[in-house]
């Protein structure tokens, strides 16, 4: 795809979302996120928004910790790979993530630099996110920025470490971001896998991942949280 062509689809992209603005505001009452709105450059995370990020992504069925440091992400990153007893786990190249699951104790044989034909293997990937959405609790991952985005669409499995200074209201704010130094491939999760193509039933894990995790840092919270 050409510069030219990614510009297009941004601008119509922006144009839609433009032409929707009127009904945001019933969206936002309805949603029960009126609060969300805040300058899109923040650079520390708002309260509203990682709350709110949760319940939407434990509404489609994903699980979130929020952590304050190294020693808590480490500790909910290890109780999460123990409740899976993996054998085979996949990373992406993520220094957040190589640091981390550096400390983690497991008998699961550990790829760094997995390759397509050894992911359909792999019980777990571990990637980090470069931005999420409030409003859907959506992962954004951008491919010029992390290699392998597969790690997060193949094994059954899939747990995020995100910082909490990533995640934005909304999807125009992610595009708005993006818009300056698009990746040739960006992902969008919103939980695990699901799909309603056979007969209209719905369906887990058929298309990718049937469980996702995500480890959120929020250096200005005291406490960690888990939302189930």
């Amino acid at each position: 795809m050409t510069s030219s062509s990614r510009n297009d689809i941004l601008r119509a992209v922006r144009s839609n979302l433009a032409a929707s603005a009127r009904f945001n505001d019933s969206h936002t009452v309805h949603g029960g996120i009126a609060s969300l709105h805040g300058d899109g450059n923040r650079s520390e995370p708002s309260a509203d928004l990682i709350t709110t990020f949760c319940e939407r992504l434990r509404g489609v069925n994903g699980q979130a910790s929020v952590v304050s440091n190294p020693e808590e992400a480490a500790t909910a990153l290890q109780e999460i790979v123990d409740e899976l007893s993996p054998r085979t786990i996949a990373l992406s190249n993520s220094d957040l993530v190589l640091s981390l699951t550096s400390a983690i104790q497991t008998e699961a044989e550990i790829l760094n630099k997995a390759t397509i034909s050894e992911l359909f293997s792999c019980d777990v990937g571990i990637t980090s996110a470069q931005l999420a959405i409030a409003e859907t609790g959506t992962l954004v991952l951008e491919s010029k920025k992390e290699f392998n985005r597969l790690s997060s669409l193949i094994p059954e499995s899939h747990i995020c470490l995100l910082e909490a200074n990533k995640i934005r209201r909304t999807m125009g704010e992610v595009l708005e971001l993006m818009a300056s130094d698009l990746s040739p491939a960006v992902t969008f999760i919103t939980g695990p896998s699901r799909t309603s193509d056979i007969e209209l039933t719905l369906a887990i894990g058929v298309h990718g991942p049937r469980r996702l995790y995500v480890v959120i840092f929020d250096t200005t919270r005291k406490k960690t949280t888990t939302l189930h």
